[in-house]
């Protein structure tokens, strides 16, 4: 899952992602942009709309890695903390599975 805010102004990486998708390296790659195209959608609202993939992913052995300003963050936060429970996101954040810069 990749958030920006422009899907014309903020493809960071579209290239490499739609090459990566198309050659088997992703097989799934969710973008939402939180201006322009279909409307507001945000992270955290994918994250909601698709917490059973969440958890399946987890289990898998996925790791986090989250970037952006505080607001983001803290929602990004909340609705992981909603999907795998407060000791599960404390656990991999403690392991290294869950990694946040957010200023």
């Amino acid at each position: 899952m990749f958030g920006e805010r422009s899907p014309q102004a903020d493809r960071l990486y579209g290239d490499e992602l739609e090459a990566w998708q198309r050659s088997g390296v992703l097989a799934r790659c969710d973008l939402v942009f939180s201006r322009g195209g279909e409307g507001p959608r945000y992270v955290q609202d994918l994250l909601e709309q698709q917490a059973q993939a969440v958890r399946d992913w987890m289990a898998a052995g996925a790791v986090i890695y989250v970037c952006g300003g505080t607001a983001m963050g803290a929602a990004v936060d909340a609705a992981l903390r909603r999907i795998l429970g407060d000791s599960h996101l404390d656990l991999l954040q403690a392991e290294g599975g869950y990694c946040r810069d957010v200023y």
